[in-house]
């Protein structure tokens, strides 16, 4: 056995390693601190997401392509990171093995460990990533790791052409994930359209009751 092969056993190990304390993790999540994460946090992220959002179309709409199609990538990944992994961060009762291993991944700057980790946590949250499905009947998920996340690596880093349609699969792929954000909330009792803001939640059947949470800046 030579030394690639050592390594390729190792590697493999720790993977099913970390995968399995994901997975336990997952399991001892707290309902009320996620409700406590988007609370504080929410608003300061989706005016962030909304914002970019809005370049993004305007920059489609000038026909700048590239440019659209990058800020809709980056949209996507803030939504992946803030909205669907840090709330995992924040609200899961860790132990220090967990804590250490998670920050790791979080804080390294690689979007490629959230989307790593992205299908087990919707999974625990009843929600399989794999169901939603574009416009033009492709999958949601299959599309950002395949197409997105490419043309824009290729347009960042090459300079490649990117033309009308590769930005407005990105654009669309950016507003379907927020919308599996929006069910979310909905599991957890927030009602954006009833108090339009994340960090008061109110009761439709009952009108005197709300939670307020202090609103705080996620990229601090």
């Amino acid at each position: 056995m030579n030394k690639f092969d050592d390594e390729f056993i190792d590697y493999d190990y720790q993977s099913e390693y970390e995968a399995e304390l994901i997975e336990n993790a997952l399991k001892d999540i707290s309902s009320e601190n996620i409700q406590f994460y988007f609370g504080t946090y929410g608003d300061s992220i989706d005016e962030r997401v909304n914002t970019l959002l809005k370049d993004s179309k305007k920059l489609l709409l000038q026909n700048f392509y590239g440019p659209s199609l990058a800020v809709s990538t980056t949209c996507v990944e803030i939504i992946i990171r803030f909205f669907l992994i840090k709330p995992l961060v924040q609200s899961a009762f860790l132990s220090d093995e967990w804590a250490d291993l998670l920050t790791k991944k979080i804080t390294s700057g690689n979007s490629n460990k959230d989307r790593e980790m992205l299908p087990s946590i919707l999974k625990q949250w009843d929600l399989n990533i794999n169901k939603y499905l574009l416009s033009n009947k492709e999958q949601l998920w299959s599309t950002i790791k395949g197409k997105v996340i490419k043309r824009r690596n290729s347009f960042v880093h090459n300079g490649d052409n990117v033309v009308e349609k590769d930005a407005e699969i990105a654009l669309e792929c950016a507003e379907k994930m927020l919308q599996i954000v929006h069910q979310i909330f909905e599991k957890f009792g927030f009602s954006l359209d009833i108090a339009g803001k994340w960090c008061k939640i109110k009761n439709e059947s009952n009108p005197y009751y709300s939670t307020t949470y202090k609103p705080l800046n996620a990229f601090n």
